[in-house]
Formats: structure tokens, C-alpha cells, sequence
């Protein structure tokens, strides 16, 4: 049976961005499982950076775009205008979701998931 195809208008629906998540928290999991088993070598995961920015293809899979170890280099990733242009540089791409791990108090170690929509085209673009 084939994944179903969502588009971009879609991703704003509960199942559309859990699927997503769901989808970013298993690749960070077989991340830290494969860092875990390469521990020797310089094998370097994306995923498992403390901010991640995940691309969401139509099937709801997630590959990495960005990541950073602190919030002043991850910030610029997320800006809506970055958003724009990743999005016209992944075409199919119907949304984002980014990771955040907590490193202060009682959360500490907490992977804080949000989702975010392709951010819309501005009208009368450079022709």
C-alpha cells in the first residue's frame, strides 16, 4: 500500500503534523542509536545536534536541512524569510519542524518538537 500524498494546505491538520513529528522523533531515536554504535568514529548525525530544522516531504517523511548547537546560530535557519527560500529550494516540501533540547531545569535533556507551514509566496515577485 502507498504512503498517501499531502500537500502544503494540508500540513496545518492535527494528523498531517503529527505524523510529521512522529515521523522527526523516530529519525532523531535511529540518530542516537547510530551515534551510540559509531561512538568511535567521526561519524557526524545532523539529527542529533541540540536545534534541528527537518524538511517534510509529501509522504510526511522528514530529512534534515539544518542543524546548530546553540539558539543564536539556529535562529537565522527559522526566519521566515530562510523558510521562503528553503522552500523554493526543496520544491515538494510541505512544511517544517524543528527541534529544541532543553538543557536548563527540570526539562533537562527534553526534546521540545514544533511544526511550521511553508511560509506563502508574496504576490508580484521580480519578474
Amino acid at each position: 500500500m502507498s504512503k498517501p500524498i499531502y500537500k502544503a494546505s494540508d500540513f496545518d491538520k492535527p494528523k498531517v503534523c503529527g505524523l510529521a513529528v512522529h515521523n522527526a522523533k523516530l529519525a532523531r531515536i535511529k540518530a542516537e542509536h547510530l551515534r551510540e554504535e559509531f561512538s568511535e568514529s567521526f561519524r557526524v548525525s545532523p539529527e542529533t545536534s541540540c536545534y534541528v530544522l527537518w524538511g517534510v516531504a509529501p509522504d510526511c517523511t522528514v530529512f534534515p536541512i539544518g542543524s546548530a548547537s546553540v539558539v543564536a546560530d539556529f535562529q537565522p535557519l527559522i526566519r521566515k524569510s530562510n523558510l521562503a527560500a528553503l522552500s523554493a529550494k526543496y520544491k515538494d516540501v510541505i512544511g517544517f519542524v524543528t527541534a529544541a533540547e532543553s538543557w536548563t531545569g527540570k526539562d533537562r535533556g527534553k526534546v521540545n518538537y514544533q511544526t511550521i507551514a511553508v511560509p506563502a509566496a508574496k504576490k508580484g515577485g521580480a519578474k
